[in-house]
């Protein structure tokens, strides 16, 4: 049930772990009732509060988590997985490349 994001409008759709994004989760829980009748109310709307690339980033997110588990990594070693498929790369604004820090040494 990974089609959520190229879901045919209108289509009932199974909201499973690859659609657990904060924005949508809040505003589910900010508009709340806890009764299923305003669950089915309200998801419909809070899918339409999050962008469909938002969605498919986090499809594709928690599909890599799965398959780490899947292939009996811990914890921590499924977390070294799933960051090596990520876009973006934290890089320290402190750190002098190795290369430039070389010619300083000369």
């Amino acid at each position: 049930m990974w089609q959520i994001a190229s879901a045919p409008p209108g289509q009932v759709v199974s909201i499973t772990t690859g659609c657990q994004i904060p924005r949508m989760k809040k505003y589910l829980r900010e508009n709340c009732d806890y009764t299923f009748n305003t669950l089915k109310q309200n998801m419909p709307l809070a899918l339409a509060s999050v962008s469909i690339l938002t969605i498919r980033k986090w499809e594709h997110r928690m599909i890599r988590w799965m398959e780490a588990y899947e292939g009996g990594l811990s914890a921590k070693n499924a977390q070294i997985q799933v960051k090596k498929f990520s876009s973006r790369q934290y890089k320290s604004h402190r750190r002098v490349p190795e290369a430039v820090a070389a010619l300083f040494d000369a």
